[in-house]
């Protein structure tokens, strides 16, 4: 109808032990190719004790999912794939594999799914922190980070499994 007529939803899956669970920078990033997926980051204020995954919808948002390996999203962007139809899920934050917990760039070629964040960079302290994070919609393995006045960057990243190119 145009715009006219919005409605509240409380959808299931999302923290409610407010204000513990909410960030003040959180955003809602629709899947590119996908209407019914949706993605929610929580990068936590610097006076937040709570960290928190990313929360995903394959439902059109009525339900939510916290993708449980990731520690912490800042940021999130989708880009090509490198095979047909396929997309990237690219974030900035902090993921845990097994006991052990990075911080940098991370891709998912699996939506997130557990043990497929494999981290791709950067390897030294190029940038101490990322203000934004893109990724390309046609070409794949390009992603770019604006960064707190160190300029932008841009990665372009070997396929899943070669050694990341820097």
């Amino acid at each position: 109808n145009g715009g006219q007529t919005w409605s509240q939803r409380f959808p299931s899956g999302l923290p409610t032990d407010y204000p513990e669970a909410w960030s003040i920078d959180s955003a809602i990033i629709p899947h590119p190719a996908n209407g019914n997926e949706i993605w929610i980051t929580t990068k936590p204020n610097t006076n937040q004790r709570y960290q928190s995954g990313p929360y995903r919808s394959v439902d059109g948002g009525l339900s939510f999912q916290r993708i449980n390996s990731v520690i912490q999203c800042n940021h999130l962007a989708f880009g090509k794939g490198y095979a047909p139809g396929e997309w990237v899920v690219y974030i900035h934050g902090k993921v845990q594999t097994g006991t052990a917990i990075r911080e940098g760039i991370f891709r998912s070629t699996s939506s997130g799914a557990a043990g497929s964040w494999e981290y791709v960079g950067p390897t030294d302290n190029v940038f101490p922190t990322a203000n934004s994070l893109a990724a390309d919609p046609r070409e794949p393995g390009i992603v770019y980070v604006g960064t707190g006045g160190r300029g932008v960057f841009v990665g372009r990243l070997s396929p899943p499994g070669a050694d990341i190119a820097r």
